[in-house]
């Protein structure tokens, strides 16, 4: 019994002479063997050269084919095994067509500037070495091609001013007075905004059906900020964190303000080393360095001798209170993606002190062993 099976239905096409193919799969040697024997006996036949379109028709092959069969003829005196041939390939990520010489002068390249572009890559390249290559093949090289993963990412931006030979003196006398003291004397001290918006989700999923996107609901004091002014400290004796909260922008009298409450409670004490940066507000015109050196203790009376350690400029890494800021951003964004938030006023307040309330001496232990004062 014969079966007839479709060429549609085995993946088969034709090509232009009636002849089967099947694409994505090399043609086999005996297949070769026989367009070489078709071969030879026209160039008996005809006493002619045999040309690739004499060969396809009567091969019943493509004429692209037939040429490649024509030139392996030509050049090897015989076709070519298509395993052996696929054996003595090279392999890899840009193999065919990077050397390495063209791989050490991307890599230059990538060192001279670090933000340079794939258009960029290609144009020096073709300009040093006449070697034209697509863009992904470069993107390929360095996501795919290298030991590590060198795909495009968000940098630190460091402004030029920081490296100032003032700068790195001044960072060398906060280094100065910060490691000749016990860590339970240091206290951390910043400000961070907060946002109301930076609460609700505003990626949502279109209507597959119609195209609409919905529109999210927010409590009315949606666009509310709020400023919060904390204080962190290592000394167990004490909270690990304290904050005040208010809608007032800060200036040297709210902050003053902030300082004087947490002398009074006595989370600021004597021979205390304050940690702070130069915003402009700390300094409250020069007098606060001042201020908290002579400012009397509220048990004996006697000076508190409270010294600031002014941070360098356009150093907020060297400031262990941002890290806790960024453990606070980072645990509101998981309670908005946990769904959690409930709308009502003040919603970001409400959980922001939740958090703030929740922070551990082992919390602060680690922002001030990540920024290498101390080991944890």
């Amino acid at each position: 019994m014969r079966v007839h099976v479709s060429s549609q239905a085995a993946g088969v096409s034709t090509n232009q002479n009636g002849g089967y193919y099947k694409s994505g799969c090399s043609v086999s040697l005996v297949k070769k063997l026989r367009i070489t024997d078709i071969y030879t006996s026209l160039q008996s036949d005809e006493g002619n050269k045999v040309t690739y379109r004499m060969l396809a028709k009567h091969a019943k092959c493509s004429r692209g084919f037939a040429g490649k069969i024509i030139k392996e003829i030509e050049e090897y005196g015989g076709v070519v095994d298509p395993s052996l041939k696929k054996k003595n390939c090279q392999t890899g990520i840009g193999s065919r067509c990077l050397t390495g010489d063209n791989i050490h002068i991307i890599l230059r390249l990538r060192q001279e500037n670090p933000a340079r572009s794939l258009r960029d890559y290609q144009a020096c390249l073709c300009a040093e070495t006449g070697k034209v290559v697509s863009k992904a093949t470069i993107s390929a090289l360095f996501i795919k091609g290298l030991p590590h993963k060198a795909s495009m990412r968000k940098a630190s931006v460091s402004p030029c001013n920081k490296f100032r030979p003032e700068n790195i003196i001044r960072y060398q006398e906060f280094l100065e007075c910060v490691t000749d003291t016990h860590p339970f004397r240091w206290k951390s001290c910043d400000e961070k905004l907060l946002k109301n918006s930076e609460l609700y989700n505003t990626l949502v999923r279109p209507d597959p059906l119609t195209g609409v996107v919905p529109t999210n609901q927010a409590v009315p004091d949606y666009r509310n900020t709020y400023t919060i002014r904390g204080m962190c400290s290592l000394d167990p004796s004490q909270a690990p964190f304290v904050h005040e909260l208010s809608t007032d922008v800060t200036n040297s009298e709210l902050f003053g303000f902030f300082i004087e409450d947490c002398i009074a409670h006595e989370y600021l004490k004597r021979n205390d080393i304050l940690f702070l940066d130069n915003a402009s507000w700390h300094k409250g015109a020069n007098l606060l360095e001042e201020y908290l050196w002579n400012f009397p203790s509220p048990a004996d009376g006697a000076p508190l001798n409270i010294l600031i350690a002014w941070l360098p400029v356009a150093s907020p890494e060297l400031n262990p209170i941002e890290l806790l800021w960024n453990t606070l951003m980072s645990r509101l964004k998981a309670i908005r993606s946990n769904g959690l938030i409930v709308f009502q006023a003040d919603a970001a307040t409400k959980y922001a002190i939740e958090i703030m309330d929740s922070f551990t001496h082992d919390d602060v232990a680690k922002s001030f062993a990540k920024q290498g004062y101390i080991q944890y």
